[in-house]
């Protein structure tokens, strides 16, 4: 009988906390994990890949081997934590407001205004986080705003 098991871990978080978060076993479909949700599945032993994905965003790829009668516990989390501050709550209504006026007043320079003010402030965020701002992991950071670290392993009695 086997007995092996990789048990993830979602960290309960404000990102991501209305959806769910896709696990890959091997490159395949494995389960969804919802925000503070743990989810366990049996596999047999051996090396094995562990990833998880979120849109086009993920997790870098984490390797294991796991042993017969072995639990192996994965920990999930998300990189990226907004600031909240003033400017960061205005942001999206400011952007939105800005898109709803450019619709009635048709102008060119106010989508623009808007647009500039966006890229801007997102400009502002990746500076003051050292280049770790939303823009960066919706670029070229896709792969590092999902994290999967590996917990100690124990044997299941």
């Amino acid at each position: 009988m086997n007995t092996s098991q990789v048990t993830i871990y979602n960290k309960e978080q404000q990102v991501n906390k209305l959806r769910k978060i896709n696990i890959l076993l091997d490159g395949k479909y494995c389960c969804a994990i919802a925000n503070g949700a743990t989810h366990s599945v049996a596999l047999p032993p051996g090396a094995h890949i562990l990833e998880a994905k979120i849109d086009w965003c993920g997790s870098a790829p984490v390797s294991f081997e796991i042993k017969n009668g072995q639990q192996i516990n994965m920990a999930l989390s998300c990189n990226y934590q907004p600031k909240t501050n003033l400017l960061s709550k205005l942001h999206p209504i400011i952007f939105f407001g800005g898109l709803l006026l450019n619709l009635y007043f048709k102008s060119a320079v106010l989508l623009w205004s808007v647009l500039g003010f966006s890229f801007i402030y997102q400009l502002m965020e990746a500076y003051k986080r050292s280049g770790k701002g939303m823009l960066y992991y919706l670029t070229i950071g896709r792969k590092k705003y999902l994290k999967l670290e590996a917990l100690p392993a124990f044997d299941i009695q």
